[in-house]
């Protein structure tokens, strides 16, 4: 644990370097942060030796069976075999593998932070507390397609419509589950009212209520989730997370809603975005509250609402902007970095199995 307490120090103790450059802070912090992941010892991260282990292997995979045949049928999707081939050619060392990945990762946060985010060092410590770090050294692929789902949706605030798409087809190709940021075109399409919110709402319900129905046609045409459909997902450990995952959000969403609100404005991308572009984060988490309940049936689910739940990362630190006296954002934000500091060694500490990253080595 003391590399974690290292950075979050490391971290808080070096922010008013973002009151002189943004950019000298982020990069700098972001590259302390990809010494920590991209070096990790290769026990460090529920999934990473597996990875590891199958690395030849995947590498020998076949790609004659066409790209949509791979990608519904397959156990890894076409892209992540190509990249996997790609590294391959260069040397048999995984670790190369480690890095790339965790490369395209911080450059793509560094590019959402960079024009979302209005408090560098906040954001940084909830990546990290908030254990988006802890995923994103466990979960190759996703890691992977989370990274490019962060730079879809700036696209899509600057309204870059088919560079948004082809993003998602890119990020899909690494994980197929990244292609459920689709429905994020036609979320921000919308104008946030009652009637929206209610729309959204009877979804869930009813995908809630058939879920049983819905979920058993798709494992029988997605063969590489067949297995996953005979297994027994509602374990206590399984639960929990969840169950915490929801609090967690439900406690974000009533923060922003009862803290000052951002006026509307024209300017949807950037640091000082408006009422529209907060008012469609908060739909996100909306949304990764629904998939979190899903996610009691069946909790590989709780993977893809991570997608969505990335935008915590700048919307609190852009809600405590809001706040107009000096002191209060002092305050919130001292809240909410404690807050965030002791739910991450609660859960590392006895709950370390959802991540495998503690002990870390190096």
């Amino acid at each position: 644990m003391t590399v974690y307490l290292f950075l979050i120090v490391t971290l808080i103790m070096f922010a008013p370097v973002a009151n002189i450059n943004r950019r000298v802070y982020l990069f700098s912090s972001l590259f302390v942060i990809w010494i920590i992941m991209s070096l990790r010892g290769y026990m460090v991260g529920n999934d990473t030796l597996t990875y590891v282990q199958l690395y030849p292997q995947i590498a020998q995979q076949d790609l004659t069976v066409g790209f949509f045949k791979q990608m519904i049928g397959g156990r890894f999707e076409f892209g992540f075999i190509l990249l996997v081939k790609f590294l391959y050619f260069f040397t048999p060392n995984p670790r190369l593998l480690i890095i790339v990945v965790v490369t395209v990762e911080i450059l793509a946060l560094a590019y959402f932070l960079e024009n979302l985010s209005c408090d560098i060092p906040l954001s940084l410590i909830l990546f990290v507390t908030m254990n988006f770090m802890g995923l994103s050294m466990s979960a190759m692929r996703q890691c992977l397609a989370m990274g490019l789902g962060m730079v879809a949706i700036v696209y899509l605030l600057k309204n870059y419509n088919w560079q948004f798409f082809l993003i998602i087809f890119i990020a899909g190709s690494f994980h197929k589950a990244a292609f459920v940021l689709l429905i994020l075109y036609p979320m921000y399409k919308m104008t946030i009212s009652f009637k929206t919110l209610a729309l959204w709402l009877s979804i869930f319900v009813v995908a809630y209520l058939t879920f049983g129905t819905w979920f058993s046609v798709v494992t029988q045409q997605v063969t590489s989730y067949t297995n996953y459909g005979m297994l027994n997902n509602t374990g206590d450990s399984s639960s929990l997370g969840i169950i915490l995952k929801i609090i967690e959000l439900v406690i974000i969403i009533a923060f922003c809603i009862l803290a000052p609100w951002p006026k509307k404005t024209e300017v949807r991308i950037g640091v000082d975005y408006g009422l529209n572009t907060w008012q469609f984060f908060l739909l996100m988490l909306g949304i990764s509250i629904g998939m979190s309940f899903l996610a009691l049936k069946f909790s590989q689910i709780s993977r893809i609402s991570i997608f969505f739940e990335i935008v915590i990362l700048v919307l609190v630190p852009r809600t405590i902007s809001l706040f107009k006296n000096v002191s209060t954002k002092f305050i919130c934000s001292t809240i909410v970095v404690c807050s965030a500091v002791l739910y991450f060694y609660v859960i590392q500490i006895y709950r370390p199995e959802w991540y495998g990253i503690v002990p870390y080595v190096f």
